[in-house]
């Protein structure tokens, strides 16, 4: 993103304080507007009470496509999922900042970001399961990046979800801990818009997620 400023909100559906994990620069004051009718916008399909809880991509995108004009466009799309098994002390979180920044182009706070991994890695609880025991717990996080070409009617914006679940599992034999197997996973979705500064969010009423 040469020769663009980038800005950032970013809301964290946990019940920890709000965490801003992709670094950015303050929204020009006369783009405030602008950029807030694209995360109203976008903000119609976020679904944080449903199972499981997250964005509704594929509404996102139905919605842009059928809009009667086309002052917002939808860019490059692209899901990826990174996991390891049977190992506390992982990967998972170095190969989601690489892919952020080499991928989407986008900057990282690394040690937020490792804060928010360790909460779910490290607050689990266990449930009886047939033999052993499952210790699990999942996080969910949503931000807009918006970048400001100079001089143009037009601004850019990444939209990013990052979803991040462990599973442990505790095999019992003969009533004595035997093994552990783990699996941690972050599955992180992004999206590049294009948006003309005269959008405006339709009515929600519209959209359902």
């Amino acid at each position: 993103l040469a020769s663009m400023s980038l800005s950032f909100i970013s809301l964290t559906f946990r019940r920890s304080r709000s965490l801003s994990f992709f670094e950015g620069h303050q929204i020009p004051a006369e783009l405030e507007e602008n950029t807030l009718q694209v995360t109203k916008f976008a903000g119609y399909f976020l679904n944080m009470s449903g199972k499981p809880p997250g964005f509704c991509w594929d509404s996102f995108k139905d919605a842009i496509n059928h809009l009667p004009d086309a002052k917002i466009a939808f860019g490059v799309h692209d899901s990826t999922t990174f996991h390891q098994q049977n190992s506390r002390d992982t990967n998972v979180l170095d190969q989601v900042a690489h892919y952020i920044v080499n991928v989407v182009a986008v900057g990282v706070k690394k040690d937020l970001l490792k804060t928010k991994f360790d909460s779910v890695f490290e607050s689990s609880s266990y449930s009886n399961v047939c033999s052993g025991k499952v210790k699990s717990n999942s996080g969910y996080t949503y931000g807009i990046v918006f970048a400001f070409p100079s001089g143009r009617k037009i601004f850019d914006s990444v939209i990013i979800t990052i979803d991040v679940k462990t599973e442990e599992v505790k095999i019992r034999r003969y009533g004595l801990i035997s093994s552990i197997r783990g699996n941690y996973m972050a599955t992180i979705t992004a999206a590049r818009l294009t948006v003309d500064k005269t959008f405006e969010a339709p009515d929600a009423d519209r959209y359902k997620c």
